[in-house]
């Protein structure tokens, strides 16, 4: 009745989203942003959708053009952060993450994005600080101990690590990040049997996970067990095959004008 509905376009794109079908979502983004290309909010939720398509270079210029319509909305910085994040561009996301820490210093959420920065920096004493500041203002959370976890193990300090790891997995039993991480410890420390399980359950939670199916990879040819091995890195090799193909499909997307 009316094509140019720009609140349907956006609500419609939020139902998608919700409905955990991101492409669709995207569809609706694109012909809301064709119809007005300088309304701050179809830009920042277009963006927003580009990025959890994986598709930062999309997302950037709507985020910053967004964030320069609206310089005071903490949110717009925040993605806008974020997206810098994907394309490793570690400088500028912590400039941003810096501001909005300024203006919000008791804030869980942003001191564990600063802390996951910094990790990614590899300045790992730094991060930290931050995680575990995060955890002081919301202890049940999951990322941030996991991302203490792998500071530890970054520091060398495997015993830490597995132990803040097995506690993540004790507050949240499905977190699969933690199974993964923990898996690849245990391998590296040699215990096999506590590796298989945590891997095991890793890909249980998520049967596209690569970093879980490689992991088990390692650990089967360590096993002596070379048919299983090669099996789980023909899976990888697949699953990799399949990203690249849905990465096309979402380019298409966004060109198929």
């Amino acid at each position: 009745m009316n094509p140019g509905c720009i609140d349907c376009l956006l609500r419609l794109a939020t139902i998608a989203s919700r409905q955990k079908d991101p492409e669709k979502a995207l569809a609706y983004l694109i012909k809301a942003k064709r119809r007005q290309p300088n309304n701050a909010e179809i830009l920042f939720e277009f963006g927003k959708a580009c990025l959890e398509l994986d598709l930062p270079d999309d997302a950037m210029p709507a985020l910053q053009r967004a964030a320069r319509m609206q310089p005071n909305n903490d949110s717009y910085a925040y993605v806008l952060a974020s997206a810098h994040v994907s394309k490793k561009e570690y400088e500028v996301a912590g400039k941003l993450f810096q501001a909005l820490l300024t203006k919000h210093p008791e804030d869980s959420i942003l001191n564990y994005a600063m802390g996951s920065l910094l990790f990614l920096e590899v300045k790992l004493d730094e991060a930290r600080k931050y995680l575990r500041r995060s955890v002081e203002l919301q202890p049940d959370q999951s990322a941030a101990y996991y991302y203490l976890g792998l500071v530890a193990e970054g520091k060398g300090e495997d015993d830490q690590a597995i132990a803040t790891l097995r506690e993540v997995l004790h507050r949240d039993p499905n977190y699969g990040p933690a199974y993964e991480a923990l898996g690849r410890i245990l391998v590296k420390e040699r215990k096999y049997e506590e590796a298989q399980q945590a891997l095991e359950r890793a890909v249980v939670l998520n049967p596209d996970s690569v970093k879980a199916h490689y992991q088990l990879g390692i650990l089967r040819g360590r096993e002596g067990r070379q048919n299983d091995a090669d099996k789980e890195f023909a899976i990888v090799r697949q699953l990799n095959a399949e990203e690249e193909k849905r990465l096309g499909m979402r380019l298409h997307l966004l060109t198929d004008h």
